[in-house]
């Protein structure tokens, strides 16, 4: 969380979990490079809160490594005098001192207090000063050589300031993205290997990564199909090089469920996204109640999760109160709406000149209802037993709505799709499939995004009967399942 939002949220987690099972307010990096704001500090750091479930919560400190003094090395060519400090002088064999001007200059070296001649090829370029400063602390020793040797150990316990490492990782396309250092610190400060890891917004999929990696569980949840389709992708190829190194994880395989329609829950925002674009709506972004306009009139957008009712009108008319100089009419739209709709509207329309009210209702509208209208992919594969191998050929494969989304009606010009293959995303087999729970045997996941799926694979397969089963993503994430037994 940042400064803006999270004591909103720590209060919220108190009266969730309790005070009492907070266990720290951990900082972390957002920023290491200021920049210039005119009337205030950059804000370089963000938080993170950490609560248990209970008193008996386990928890695991991790280490970072310590930096460590550098015994940085020179060569010397020939003999070498250095100036030292009068107060220095007891320390140095007569043979080793000279003086000139009244400054005192010596050929050998301090080092924790010790005379020690320039070795023969090298000599350790730590002022003296610092020396004896890291002797005092006893930070370090000489060893048998007469060399410098540090006494820290080369780790030391985390605290709650993790400006150690990064926050957030500024490699992609996601400008809130964790980190991976960030969520393995966390990961392994609060679990053991084999245990279960949630992220209930799984974005680009950074948490299950790197639960995959550390041998943890995991499950992840989003609402955007984006989100699930690119950390599917992801996990394929890091549980391919897991397999190919021989690494040990609790699983080497996954499911994707999809737990209710939400293609039709949608987010409020997603929802005025996806229907400015079908309608065709001007957004503006500065009024607070409308969504925007088409044509001359204003446009408010209901929330898809329910059907447009009288308390929506209400708080339109409420709205207009507000507006007495505007003579725009409105648009209302809406998945449904309520009986008693039509008739308030007819009302209203007839008592007001001016901001008549209509409805676009997607589900019937005659121009716009194809907002709702969605006609599957389909894939034409063929799979066949030879011997101990299954051979399966991905022969054709079409999604309308990928279609659709290139040959807008709108465009002057219509788009080819060469090879039915750049609308696929990525292919997994599973070789023994029981109806219930897909696992992935063989994934074909295209390092580029400019690269085409294979096509073509054979797998190894049982020599019994066993159903083949072939998953098919496509562009969008939707999913084409074929089946056959062989």
């Amino acid at each position: 969380m940042d400064y803006r939002f999270g004591h909103y949220i720590k209060i919220i987690l108190d009266e969730i979990f309790g005070k009492d099972l907070l266990r720290n307010e951990i900082v972390v990096n957002k920023s290491d490079r200021p920049t210039e704001v005119v009337n205030k500090y950059h804000s370089t750091w963000d938080m993170l809160y950490w609560y248990a479930k209970s008193d008996q919560s386990y928890f695991y400190n991790v280490t970072q490594k310590r930096e460590m003094p550098k015994w940085r090395g020179m060569h010397l060519h020939g003999e070498r005098w250095t100036e030292i400090k009068p107060e220095y002088l007891n320390l140095f064999s007569k043979e080793n001192i000279k003086e000139k001007n009244g400054k005192y200059y010596t050929r050998a070296r301090i080092i924790c207090g010790r005379e020690m001649l320039p070795p023969a090829g090298r000599h350790w370029a730590l002022g003296q000063d610092e020396i004896f400063k890291l002797e005092n602390d006893g930070k370090i020793r000489l060893n048998e050589k007469g060399n410098p040797v540090s006494l820290e150990s080369p780790e030391k316990k985390i605290h709650d300031v993790w400006t150690d490492i990064p926050g957030y990782d500024s490699k992609t396309d996601y400008p809130t993205e964790n980190a991976e250092k960030l969520l393995e610190r966390v990961i392994l400060s609060g679990s053991r290997e084999g245990e279960l890891i949630l992220d209930c917004f799984i974005g680009s999929g950074t948490t299950a990564a790197v639960a995959q990696k550390l041998g943890r569980r995991w499950i992840g949840c989003d609402i955007n199909k984006g989100a699930i389709q690119t950390t599917s992708n992801r996990l394929q190829k890091i549980i391919l090089d897991q397999i190919k190194e021989g690494q040990k994880a609790p699983s080497y395989s996954f499911g994707i469920y999809k737990v209710n329609d939400y293609d039709l829950k949608l987010l409020h925002t997603d929802a005025i996204n996806l229907t400015v674009e079908h309608i065709g709506i001007e957004q503006r972004k500065t009024d607070s109640f409308f969504d925007g306009t088409l044509g001359k009139e204003l446009v408010k957008i209901i929330d898809f999760n329910h059907p447009l009712t009288l308390l929506d009108l209400q708080l339109l008319e409420d709205e207009l109160k507000k507006r007495p100089e505007e003579e725009r009419n409105i648009v209302l739209v809406c998945l449904g709406k309520e009986l008693a709709v039509d008739a308030w509207i007819e009302e209203w329309n007839k008592k007001h000149p001016v901001n008549k009210v209509r409805v676009i209702e997607l589900r019937t509208d005659k121009k716009y209802g194809k907002f709702l209208v969605h006609q599957p992919a389909v894939a034409k594969v063929k799979i066949e037993r030879k011997v101990n191998k299954a051979v399966i050929d991905i022969l054709d494969f079409v999604s309308p709505t990928i279609v659709e989304r290139l040959n807008d009606p709108q465009s002057v010009f219509k788009v080819k799709i060469p090879d039915f293959r750049a609308m696929i995303d990525v292919v997994l087999i599973d070789t023994a499939y029981d109806g219930k729970i897909f696992h992935v045997v063989h994934s074909d996941v295209p390092e580029k995004k400019s690269d085409y799926v294979t096509g073509h694979y054979e797998v190894e397969i049982p020599k019994s009967n066993t159903t083949i089963a072939v998953k098919i993503i496509d562009m969008l994430g939707e999913e084409v399942l074929v089946t056959k037994e062989v």
